[in-house]
């Protein structure tokens, strides 16, 4: 995959995941498989963890939707996760360094 302009965003994994006949309910484990999968062939600087407000309240609340990035992002290092819960989105929408 060339990553020139291409970015993962993770909004809608807890969809996707029961779109493909996944029974999860919160913290959708597959989650972390799919998180895991971005990174690897992406980068972290290329992934922005997403809620997709208001589409996504029929998988989860808002509450959920934060323990979710907690959760899925806790592995990562404190600069990787600064990067994915909201730096690589500075640098995309607002071209922040």
């Amino acid at each position: 995959v060339a990553t020139g302009q291409f970015w993962f965003d993770t909004a809608s994994l807890p969809a996707l995941v029961q779109e493909q006949g996944g029974v999860e309910d919160f913290p959708y484990p597959t989650v972390a498989v799919w998180l895991a999968e971005g990174i690897d062939r992406v980068g972290v600087d290329r992934l922005m963890w997403g809620t997709d407000q208001p589409g996504m309240l029929h998988h989860l609340n808002y509450p959920q939707m934060l323990r979710l990035a907690q959760l899925h992002t806790e592995h990562l290092s404190s600069e990787e996760r600064e990067m994915v819960l909201g730096d690589t989105a500075k640098r995309v929408y607002f071209h922040e360094a």
